[in-house]
């Protein structure tokens, strides 16, 4: 990008409060299709529910939501989508 420090550049668009709501809501939607799911490359065979809801206020360690996720069988999408984060030479993300 030419000069990315410039002033004059609109880094943050406002998008109107209906379109965002509907964003919201269309995902949720999205997430309630295990076809769809399915579609992402998701392993949902042994989630007894879809979509998954679960509260996380109650933790203090991420060894106990490790081993919840583990508990529920998702634990392997989280791996999943930890080894596609792609490294860029030179960077750390």
């Amino acid at each position: 990008m030419f000069t990315p420090t410039k002033t004059w550049r609109k880094w943050h668009i406002k998008v109107n409060q209906n379109q965002r709501c509907f964003a919201v809501v269309s995902a949720l939607a999205t997430s309630a299709l295990p076809s769809l799911i399915l579609t992402c490359g998701h392993c949902i065979k042994q989630i007894e529910e879809v979509p998954l809801v679960v509260a996380s206020e109650s933790f203090t360690k991420t060894k106990e939501a490790v081993a919840l996720l583990k508990a529920l069988h998702v634990y392997s999408n989280v791996v999943k989508v930890s080894n596609s984060c792609k490294l860029m030479l030179g960077k750390e993300r």
